[in-house]
């Protein structure tokens, strides 16, 4: 697939056109890639509405919190750690999918599969802890923990799914936000009315 890296208008206020962003982001991609992706931004501006129409992103801590649990990776040196955190954020910052940043990582372990397993575990540790950050905040006072309510999903997981706690108290797997190996599961944002 070809990646075409299009500048996105900043708009007055620091805001930037969200239609060229989905524009730019949709080159390339296959229908169902393209489904995605509209119903991820559906799923965005519903987050919006519920914050009272405006979003603050989190200013910093994402990029610094990828690869923060790569020391659980065990065989490798230090050099080849710090390798794989710079591959981690290199492709998180170009908005690459998991197959790319899988592709990276293959370049620097030479094993495709625990390749995969720390780009899945990795890329969900940090997009969760970003929504987490995010939620925090603009103000969310609740979190809820989803799966993908697949046939990959784990049992304890699929237990979890639905499961709402208060922003800064962990689920009852004792975890913030899904971040266990090779997981895909996610949080929301949750409004008790």
């Amino acid at each position: 697939m070809s990646r075409t890296n299009k500048s996105l208008k900043v708009l007055d206020g620091g805001k930037f056109d969200i239609d060229a962003l989905i524009s730019a982001l949709e080159v390339g991609l296959d229908e169902t890639a393209v489904k995605a992706l509209r119903e991820g931004y559906a799923q965005f501006r519903r987050e919006v509405e519920l914050a009272g129409g405006v979003i603050k992103l989190p200013a910093a801590g994402v990029t610094e919190h990828i690869g923060e649990r790569l020391f659980l990776v065990s065989g490798i040196t230090e050099t080849v750690r710090e390798n794989l955190r710079i591959a981690l954020v290199e492709g998180i910052e170009a908005i690459e999918t998991i197959s790319q940043i899988t592709e990276r990582i293959t370049a620097i372990i030479n094993d495709e599969t625990r390749a995969r397993w720390i780009a899945q575990t990795e890329v969900t540790n940090a997009f969760n802890h970003s929504r987490w950050l995010g939620m925090k905040e603009n103000g969310f006072t609740h979190k809820m923990w989803l799966c993908k309510r697949d046939n990959l999903v784990r049992t304890e997981h699929r237990a979890l799914d639905g499961q709402i706690r208060k922003i800064d108290e962990p689920f009852s797997n004792g975890l913030q936000y899904p971040s266990e190996i090779n997981c895909r599961c996610y949080i929301k944002p949750h409004r008790i009315r």
